[in-house]
């Protein structure tokens, strides 16, 4: 039909689930929860930049704010990128049809080191 339904429904739990490491699991399953936190938030500390370069690079647009949340229960992570625009909404059709695609399409798949799952990747 080309009808673009956000959020996509029937194809996959949304937000997505399974975002932590099996390290991650582990200390959580010793109770260490604080420690499991405080890593990820050295590494969005460390990673913002570069990430948001990323999404700049391959939208065309400038991210002026990213934010990740964790949640362990259930096992879901955010990660949010806002822009200081509105998207066309060709971009916005774009992006909805990109997301509910089973592969990655186009530079994304490209840009991740040789990994086939942009979604794994960020």
């Amino acid at each position: 039909s080309g009808e673009i339904r956000w959020p996509p429904t029937g194809r996959f739990p949304w937000p997505p689930s399974g975002g932590l490491t099996t390290a991650e699991k582990t200390l959580l399953d010793c109770g260490e929860e604080e420690q499991v936190r405080e890593f990820r938030q050295v590494f969005e500390n460390q990673t913002s930049e570069r990430l948001s370069d990323i999404v700049e690079e391959l939208t065309g647009r400038n991210v002026i704010s990213y934010q990740s949340q964790t949640m362990f229960s259930p096992d879901r992570v955010v990660e949010i990128f806002v822009f200081d625009d509105e998207a066309s909404s060709e971009s916005i059709k774009a992006t909805a049809q990109g997301q509910l695609r089973a592969e990655p399409i186009g530079e994304v798949a490209n840009k991740t080191s040789g990994s086939t799952n942009s979604r794994q990747a960020a």
